[in-house]
């Protein structure tokens, strides 16, 4: 039983060594500007970010200044009147707490007033054209019916003909899908026929042969393969935007019939 536990014991210390050299090496790798920018651009709290305060007890970087400065130019840019008047107007729900103090009156007039604006006919089409959810509860209690009019009838246009452009898509890529395994299907007998004409030595290939080179611009086993690895690299990238469309596709289905049961 002590030797059991002497080794669970080794085992966690290596265990959490390897942590915190993982963790280490996460630090070491950061783009600390590009870390502040983003996160200043996010309107959060730098001094409560997770990653910073587990590197700094790392002591990696040794140096965050470049991250401080790049924070607050994205704090200042996410603060700024056009900003908030930009993403009000655009159904965002800006958080302006981190915002200066001096600041934030006027900005949160300029908030009310971005809301104002998505709240009209032409805000909530907007909104709806550019395939964002509702942002009714935005709106104000008098103006929450027609906007939620406005934005469910462009909403219901919109994702009618996002379907029919989507649906396409996937059929074209369905298409391509079948061409592709149909060539892998070619490469790998034309990579057979060729290891068996290499094999057998023949100087007169036979007429499969023959006829399956004409397709395939290359003759030998390896050029073959190189061939088939760039086809099944293509199918593989088709899947990916095939479940890509699918999921798309059942999304927005099931969005236009909660709006048009709404």
């Amino acid at each position: 039983m002590k030797k059991l536990n002497t080794l669970l014991f080794l085992y966690l210390s290596l265990l959490l060594s390897s942590c915190s050299t993982l963790q280490e090496r996460e630090c070491e790798n950061t783009d600390w500007s590009s870390y502040g920018r983003s996160l200043g651009l996010s309107g959060k709290r730098s001094d409560t970010d997770a990653r910073i305060n587990q590197c700094k007890k790392l002591g990696v970087p040794s140096s965050l200044d470049s991250f401080q400065t790049e924070y607050q130019k994205g704090l200042t840019e996410y603060c700024s009147p056009d900003q908030v008047l930009k993403a009000a107007s655009e159904g965002d729900d800006q958080d302006l707490t981190n915002c200066p103090t001096e600041e934030k009156t006027k900005l949160a007039s300029l908030k009310t007033q971005g809301h104002k604006a998505h709240c009209s006919r032409a805000g909530a089409e907007t909104h709806a054209n550019s395939d964002k959810l509702s942002a009714v509860s935005l709106c104000s209690q008098k103006f929450q019916p027609q906007y939620k009019n406005f934005y469910n009838k462009a909403a219901r246009t919109y994702l009618r003909k996002a379907l029919i452009t989507k649906r396409s898509d996937w059929h074209i890529n369905q298409i391509k899908i079948s061409q592709l395994d149909a060539k892998v299907l070619t490469v790998n007998r034309a990579i057979t026929l060729a290891r068996e004409n290499r094999e057998s030595r023949s100087e007169n290939p036979s007429n499969d042969v023959v006829k399956i080179l004409q397709l395939i611009p290359t003759e030998t086993p390896e050029e073959l393969e190189a061939d088939l690895k760039e086809v099944e690299v293509q199918r593989e990238r088709l899947s990916k935007d095939q479940e890509r469309l699918t999921k798309e596709i059942a999304e927005k289905d099931m969005r236009l019939i909660d709006l048009e049961e709404d």
